[in-house]
């Protein structure tokens, strides 16, 4: 579930890849905090800027064991038009404070599985 989303999130626009990635969050058993979707600061060219990406907090979690947990379950949910990456540790060179970041993949779309007349946020499908 979404515990918070840092104020200075902005999301300018709902992509479907934005309304997946946002409805997965919700319906998962973790308590999580957005970091950024259309805000701050990212490499040229970034999803963020596409509205295809979303990062979340993970340095809440204790331990790198933890971490890549949480990584392999949320991958696991969102399936393979998506990935997920435990930043800076999975991409070379990257400076970024840690975090994990919720991306769809080059030339797939976002999809609305979850969302259905008889869905809510507080259960999955």
């Amino acid at each position: 579930m979404i515990a918070a989303t840092l104020p200075t999130v902005r999301m300018p626009l709902m992509t479907p890849a934005l309304r997946t990635l946002v409805w997965m969050l919700m319906c998962d058993d973790d308590r999580l905090t957005i970091t950024s979707i259309g805000d701050g600061v990212h490499a040229p060219g970034s999803a963020h800027y596409r509205g295809e990406a979303i990062d979340v907090r993970s340095h809440d979690l204790g331990t790198l064991e933890l971490k890549r947990a949480r990584q392999a379950r949320l991958q696991a949910s969102l399936g393979a038009a998506f990935t997920v990456q435990l930043e800076p540790y999975d991409v070379p060179g990257s400076r970024a404070a840690e975090h994990l970041h919720l991306q769809l993949n080059a030339g797939q779309e976002g999809e609305d599985r979850w969302i259905g007349a008889n869905s809510s946020p507080t259960s999955r499908p």
